[in-house]
């Protein structure tokens, strides 16, 4: 390919394609800031203006009529990253990158800033993501994927999450283990979030979780419905947090026909596991079952599935208190992560029944353990 004079652009085409790209790199997957070096953090310009249509004929997707036509055209122009834009004009992989596919990462691109940059000021939001550790390693929740997951609703106050962390127990005694992962959770969660929140100018916050069912429940009551809380729930299909479009999803309730005995309330969403708690917790109990016809551990998919389980939820426990006349209720639970939460937010300490919170964990008992109690 021949090697001839770039036609020039002028400052307003160039200052224009910077803001419409929003000073990132417009090929897709990359994103990368082109103000800032990414080792020293020092502000430079690392940004190359490419042109889909060469502007020689005998360029990279050269045309005669075309490349002197859209030369200085901001549609035919693309902000790159050095490397993309050497990618894309390199005579070993020019074919790869057609007129049309560089044209499509440059509307998908700039359309996402505009929707980005579209947010409204008061719509930003704290995100905070828990993970627990499983055998001594952290897993870090990835935060460019929980930033994407607030769009284009929220948009996230600051680039990195505010993080919780605990384990997952593995050995030992396991009453001291739930006695200190909820210390560790009630102290986390007030120095980074409780006791900073009143300088926050937008109080919102993103909320991320994995972990075990009763912290889980426990982190609800911390970050209850007190505060502005978004919830979000991970889905496996596609790997995403985000919320995705679903139909609503009927939850069941099968109260018991003796309200006299000890009651106990089974969570049966991600698997069934009714069966198993009646057969060690069933003799002498009355059990409220909350369930859907067919369990699956990623039914969980549209934010208002998840308002109409904590309307249910709210139904339950208040018909729990009423029917049962006890202090306090014991609760098995499978269900998503998402749900557990909001089975805290959802509680009110003085209206509601104390929760006796049992955890299935095979490495400690064939049979659900009590964990710990909200109260």
């Amino acid at each position: 390919m021949g090697k001839n004079k770039r036609s020039p652009i002028s400052a307003n085409i160039r200052n224009m394609l910077w803001l419409r790209a929003a000073g990132r790199c417009e090929f897709r997957g990359c994103n990368k800031r082109l103000w800032l070096d990414d080792l020293t953090k020092n502000p430079c310009n690392q940004a190359n203006i490419a042109h889909i249509v060469s502007d020689s004929p005998d360029g990279p997707r050269g045309d005669a009529e075309r490349s002197p036509l859209l030369a200085g055209d901001i549609k035919n122009l693309m902000l790159l990253c050095r490397d993309h834009h050497g990618l894309i004009d390199s005579m070993d992989y020019v074919s790869d990158y057609p007129v049309e596919l560089l044209l499509q990462m440059k509307k998908d691109h700039e359309s996402r800033m505009e929707i980005v940059c579209g947010i409204k000021e008061e719509m930003g939001a704290h995100t905070v993501a828990c993970s627990a550790s499983i055998g001594g390693t952290q897993p870090s929740l990835d935060a460019n994927m929980l930033n994407r997951a607030l769009l284009p609703e929220y948009y996230p106050v600051e680039e990195r999450p505010i993080e919780i962390g605990w384990t997952f127990f593995k050995e030992g005694d396991w009453n001291k283990y739930w006695e200190r992962e909820e210390d560790k959770l009630v102290t986390q969660c007030r120095c980074r979030i409780l006791d900073q929140i009143d300088s926050w100018p937008n109080k919102r916050i993103a909320l991320f979780a994995m972990g075990p069912m009763p912290l889980l429940v426990r982190l609800g009551t911390i970050l209850n419905d007190k505060l502005s809380v978004e919830v979000y729930q991970k889905h496996r299909k596609p790997n995403t947090w985000a919320w995705q479009d679903e139909s609503p999803v009927d939850y069941i309730v099968n109260a018991p026909q003796d309200y006299s005995k000890d009651p106990v309330l089974v969570f049966s969403l991600s698997y069934d596991i009714t069966d198993r708690v009646k057969k060690y917790y069933g003799a002498g109990a009355s059990v409220w079952e909350f369930r859907i016809d067919f369990p699956d551990n990623d039914f969980l998919r549209a934010k208002s599935q998840l308002e109409e389980f904590s309307k249910k939820v709210y139904e339950v426990l208040a018909d729990i208190k009423l029917k049962a006349q006890k202090e306090r209720v014991k609760v098995f639970m499978s269900m998503p992560v998402a749900c557990a939460i909001e089975l805290g937010r959802v509680w009110m300490k003085k209206a509601d029944v104390a929760l006796d919170l049992y955890d299935y964990n095979t490495s400690y008992s064939e049979k659900d353990e009590y964990a710990l109690t909200i109260r």
